[in-house]
């Protein structure tokens, strides 16, 4: 192994092991000024999970952005449960 590398583990489980959570983030539009941010929100299809796509103008170069957020967080919970299907160093 080179300095530097760390062995991964790549473990197969089904999903109780597992503890997940999402949502959408608290945004506070009151306070931008101009009336130039667009929010909604929305559920992507298959997944079920929440989205707020947003859109704002910059009035001083006259540029249009878009975004999207999502609130995603992940745990393991029981990890007794699963297997091992590899384990080695990335090359």
């Amino acid at each position: 192994m080179r300095p530097g590398r760390e062995e991964k583990v790549f473990k197969a489980c089904g999903p109780q092991p597992l503890g997940v959570v999402a949502g959408l983030p608290l945004v506070d539009t009151p306070n931008v000024p101009g009336n130039i941010l667009g929010q909604a929100s929305g559920i992507m299809p298959g997944i079920d999970l929440g989205i707020a796509p947003y859109t704002w103008f910059n009035m001083a170069t006259r540029t249009y952005w878009g975004s999207f957020d999502l609130v995603f967080g992940a745990v393991a919970l029981d990890t007794s449960i699963g297997m091992v299907i590899a384990i080695g160093t990335p090359s």
